[in-house]
């Protein structure tokens, strides 16, 4: 998903074939794996509800592992998908606060 992301390619089958698979896949999922999915969806706008549910789901439950750049490329994959999910935002948020010391200019 990344790679194509990457080349602003959309290939439907493919896309379909990895939403399908990455759900059932979910939870082993890492921290950076959830933003990377989450950041590919987004680069290509696409708008997948039970792909980004899962995301979510997953994030809340690893947020204390996220590392600055998960916790930055997750809030914008959301942002630009016009995702407003409270929970997420509020953990987000948080870890945020807790690692400001961490982020690089990038990750602000």
């Amino acid at each position: 998903a990344w790679a194509f992301s990457k080349l602003l390619v959309v290939h439907y089958p493919l896309s379909e074939a990895i939403s399908s698979m990455a759900t059932t896949k979910m939870s082993q999922a890492s921290p950076q794996d959830l933003s990377n999915l989450a950041w590919a969806l987004a680069s290509i706008g696409k708008f997948d509800q039970p792909m980004m549910a899962g995301i979510s789901a997953r994030a809340l439950a690893l947020i204390k592992e996220f590392v600055p750049q998960n916790l930055s490329n997750t809030i914008w994959s959301f942002a630009t998908l016009a995702l407003r999910d409270e929970p997420l935002l509020e953990v987000i948020s948080s870890a945020a606060i807790t690692q400001m010391k961490q982020f690089s200019p990038q990750d602000i």
